[in-house]
Order: structure tokens, then C-alpha cells, then sequence
């Protein structure tokens, strides 16, 4: 499954299902269970630990997932204060926290498979050798989230960015990808400047 926004049409409600549908298919293609619920937080107002102010959550002891739906941002249209958009390296997007919330329960699944240390050691080394793949990495934890983010919305854009972290996640993990679609295809409708920016971010 591909998974391509129109920023002219995107509609929150219908990009939560879509999103969902899309993790399902990825979390499925990998043998990884589910998490036991994966709701938009307003469900969980009288429950949701006081300090989910973000954009998402994910519980490792229950493997709860909660995404903001409300907080979540559409795709930029002209990139300028924003440049959050479905499939780009900078994603806030309802398909974007949910994938990435998505990487801790992938990477939750794959400690409980593989062992705590090797996987921590290995995401050392790679945050030692390359660089990020947002702004936000302040731990292990969040750089598996975000290439994870990028390796189930736009794998090729991940592959040509960042080919530590694809190795990692395709060799160490062993993951499959939805797709091997062109990048490029997958940002169609996205605004020239938003292209320019995921092409040099390719060559640095």
C-alpha cells in the first residue's frame, strides 16, 4: 500500500482510518502483533495519563497507542512555518504520529525478540555515524520511532536519506517495506519547495 495525500482534500477523520489500515498492513507483513488498541486520545480523556500534552503515545506495558487527532497538523500546502507533510522527513500528520508510534511498538516487539542490548548498541552506533532523520531524537527510543516513521510512509526517501538506519531496520530488524516506491511518487502532490528540500536532504 502507498500511501499518498492530497493537502486540497485531507480530511482527519478519513486519514485516521486510511492510517490505520496502512500500519495493520505493515504490522501484518512483518508478523508483529498489534497493539491492543490504537485510538485518537478524546476517547480517552478520563484515562489518558495526565502529561499526554504531544502528539502521541504509546505505552510499552500495554502497547496502548494513542494519537492526538485533534493536535495532529494537516500537510503544508506552501511550505514556510510548517513543512509537516505525509511521507517527508518532517511529518505531524496523523499518518506520520501514528507511524511513528507504530516504531516504538516495533521496536518494543523486536526487543522482546531479539534483546535489549544488541538493538540499543546498534542505535548508538548509528546515531554516533549519521545523521538524524528529524530534529526530534533525543534517545534511542525516538530514532527507531522516526525511521520507522519514514520506513512504513516513504521507505525510498529513508533507503536514499539515510541507508544506516534502512540497513538497520531491513538487516538487524529484519523488516519489509510496503513499497520500493520512487519517493517522489509518494510526495506528488506536495509544493516544489517541500521536493527541493527532500532531494538535498537525500545528499546530506
Amino acid at each position: 500500500m502507498v500511501y499518498i495525500v492530497d493537502p486540497n482534500s485531507y480530511n482527519k477523520k478519513q486519514a485516521f482510518e486510511d492510517a490505520q489500515t496502512l500500519v495493520r498492513e505493515f504490522l501484518d507483513l512483518n508478523s508483529l502483533s498489534h497493539p491492543v488498541s490504537m485510538s485518537d486520545v478524546d476517547i480517552f480523556l478520563n484515562s489518558t495519563p495526565s502529561n499526554m500534552r504531544g502528539y502521541g503515545l504509546y505505552d510499552f506495558k500495554t502497547t496502548r497507542l494513542i494519537v492526538n487527532v485533534k493536535k495532529s497538523r494537516t500537510p503544508v500546502k506552501t511550505p514556510g512555518f510548517s513543512w509537516s507533510y505525509t511521507g517527508y522527513k518532517a511529518d505531524l500528520t496523523i499518518p506520520g504520529i501514528l507511524c511513528h508510534e507504530i516504531g516504538h511498538h516495533t521496536h518494543n516487539m523486536r526487543e522482546r525478540d531479539l534483546g535489549v542490548q544488541p538493538i540499543k548498541e546498534l542505535l548508538k552506533s548509528i546515531r554516533a555515524n549519521e545523521k538524524a532523520v528529524s530534529s526530534y531524537e533525543p534517545n534511542v527510543y525516538e530514532t527507531f520511532a522516526e525511521m520507522t516513521k519514514l520506513f512504513v510512509l516513504n521507505p525510498n526517501l529513508l533507503k536514499l536519506g539515510r541507508p544506516l538506519r534502512w540497513s538497520f531496520l531491513t538487516q538487524d530488524v529484519q523488516l519489509k517495506p510496503l513499497h520500493d516506491e520512487p519517493w517522489k511518487n509518494v510526495l506528488v502532490n506536495a509544493h516544489e519547495k517541500l521536493i527541493a528540500a527532500a532531494e538535498k536532504w537525500t545528499h546530506t
